[in-house]
């Protein structure tokens, strides 16, 4: 009678990768607040310097986490990102604006609507020609100790080249998956804008909810905080008007979360530069008020 044949099992070993980082032991509570403290002191939560936003939860926190302001076309997304760029970057810290949907001088356009972006030039990194996320990241590896605050307007222009065959993807939650990527990788915090869909405009309050931007079920993993926004002058300047008493002033009315359920409301004012310019937005309605 034969032997039966004995067949070699190799040992297994236990994974210890995941996401590209290596994992050798778990941690203790007090280890965990430890790097916590550690990881707070070394990179600040960054401050949008609009005092109603910095009150409630901060949006652009340092650990990779990745916020996403909608609302329809025409509504001052740009501007009002650029103005929170320059914010950040008055307070001492490096940003860079990527987009397609602009040009460099557009963007330097809007910035300059504000006086902060004058003072912190150096600051400030503009890309206008990439089409490609790993280009991007190439580039941003060119700034000087890396940037803490990454603007990417409407990221779903862009496309990025997986690793595996280098072929070229353009499916939104990839796409935002690749920027969560590169936000954790510089330690940075990323602001996207996105145009909220048309159907808004049918509701009787068209403030966007997270669902009315597109291919949200994609992307929504990848979200750590929406802002949705949206001014009434826009549909209609007897609006402004009758509250006013004037023109060139307008409220906007942000929504911050996911959902109409459970989400912080804030109120903004806009002062209309006028036609052809950008808009700029303050706190209250008395430095809207305030002569240049």
């Amino acid at each position: 009678m034969e032997d039966a044949p004995t067949f070699y099992v190799p040992e297994k070993k236990a994974d210890t990768t995941w996401g590209g980082k290596n994992f050798t032991e778990m941690k203790t509570i007090d280890e965990l607040l430890l790097d916590q403290l550690e990881f707070r002191v070394t990179h600040p939560v960054l401050q949008t310097g609009f005092s109603g936003l910095d009150r409630r939860e901060a949006p652009l926190l340092r650990w990779g986490a990745l916020t996403l302001l909608t609302a329809r076309p025409a509504m001052g997304k740009t501007s009002l990102s650029c103005q929170i760029a320059a914010n950040v970057a008055k307070a001492g810290h490096r940003v860079a604006i990527i987009s397609l949907s602009r040009s460099a001088g557009d963007i330097i356009q809007v910035l300059k609507q504000g006086k902060n972006a004058v003072a912190c030039s150096s600051s400030i990194w503009i890309e206008d020609r990439i089409h490609r996320l790993e280009m991007a990241e190439t580039l941003l590896n060119n700034i000087p100790d890396g940037p803490d605050l990454i603007v990417v307007d409407e990221p779903g222009r862009y496309a990025y080249c997986r690793e595996e065959g280098g072929e070229v993807c353009r499916e939104m939650g990839k796409i935002y998956r690749k920027l969560k990527g590169i936000a954790e990788t510089f330690h940075a915090a990323v602001l996207c804008t996105e145009k909220a869909d048309r159907r808004v405009e049918q509701e009787r309050y068209p403030m966007p909810l997270a669902c009315d931007i597109p291919d949200w079920e994609d992307i929504e993993p990848f979200v750590d905080t929406v802002c949705a926004f949206y001014s009434p002058s826009y549909y209609s300047e007897e609006v402004e008007k009758t509250m006013y008493g004037r023109r060139g002033i307008s409220t906007v009315y942000l929504r911050i979360g996911p959902s109409r359920e459970g989400c912080a409301h804030l109120t903004m004012w806009q002062r209309k530069s006028g036609r052809n310019l950008y808009p700029l937005y303050f706190d209250t309605l008395a430095q809207a008020l305030e002569k240049k």
